[in-house]
């Protein structure tokens, strides 16, 4: 077997094994949730902050007499307060 079939077959066998132990460690969690674990960050790393509170804002179209939108004088027609507790999942 040449040296690149070696390497491969190193390759796979670590990459295997490392996920046989990661499964075997937290079991109920899928391939890509072990996967993602260790590639993104988590949102508490993201934004520094275990909740985050968002305002969120809608617009309410005019239209012109060709049924074209436009926004001036336009207003909020949805006002929604999220807040996003990040340990709790809620």
């Amino acid at each position: 077997m040449p040296l690149a079939g070696w390497l491969l077959a190193v390759l796979i066998g670590f990459v295997g094994t490392s996920y046989w132990l990661a499964a075997r460690s937290n079991p109920g969690q899928s391939p890509q949730q072990l996967i993602a674990r260790y590639f993104i960050p988590s949102a508490q790393q993201v934004f520094g902050k275990e909740r985050l509170s968002v305002l969120i804002l809608g617009i309410d179209y005019n239209y012109d007499e060709h049924d074209m939108p436009f926004s001036k004088d336009a207003r909020s027609d949805t006002i929604m307060a999220v807040s996003l507790d990040f340990p709790t999942k809620s």
